[in-house]
């Protein structure tokens, strides 16, 4: 079974200081389903993601670091039942962060599981602007990934690359932003 194209299932910014930060679903998920879910936060003091629950899913983390300004997380499950709309998440940091997202995403046709079975997580955490060409995807596998990013003022958005396709890019009060894509193999 091929990959489907991911759609959303929902979004979610918060330009105020919080240890937690919860995203109600907006879309279902079919049965069999991966549910990736990339959080971004900027730090107050620190902090890192310590659990993401919902769904009565089994939350795994794909990816998780910071620059010491700003976080970056990618956390997966699959959803053999599905997921239905208004479903509640919460994503709990180790301590309170400003300008909280969640982006959830969705697909079916990809491995379930997740580990050296599902695949290679790579991670680029760094204030430098984003670039095309890091990754060579292989046919049949999905690349699914993100930026957080600052505007001094207003919005900031972010026009993808490199045969990346944009999900979503959305901003808090205060000019954060949260932008996520995915990308289809083509590589050997």
């Amino acid at each position: 079974m091929p990959i489907s194209t991911p759609t959303s299932i929902g979004t979610v910014a918060t330009a105020t200081l919080s240890g937690t930060q919860a995203l109600t679903t907006t879309a279902s998920v079919a049965s069999g389903g991966k549910i990736w879910l990339l959080i971004a936060w900027y730090l107050a003091t620190g902090g890192s993601i310590t659990s993401v629950s919902g769904g009565g899913l089994t939350w795994t983390e794909d990816q998780d670091g910071t620059n010491g300004f700003a976080g970056f997380g990618i956390y997966q499950a699959d959803a053999p039942s599905g997921l239905a709309s208004g479903t509640g998440i919460t994503v709990t940091f180790s301590t309170s962060v400003f300008d909280r997202f969640i982006a959830g995403l969705t697909a079916t046709g990809v491995l379930a599981g997740a580990g050296s079975a599902y695949g290679s997580v790579a991670a680029n955490v760094t204030t430098a602007a984003w670039s095309s060409g890091a990754t060579t995807v292989n046919a049949g596998d999905i690349l699914i990934g993100g930026s957080n990013f600052s505007a001094a003022t207003g919005s900031a958005t972010s026009t993808p690359s490199g045969g990346n396709t944009e999900v979503h890019d959305f901003t808090t009060a205060d000019g954060e932003s949260l932008a996520t894509g995915y990308q289809f193999g083509t590589g050997a």
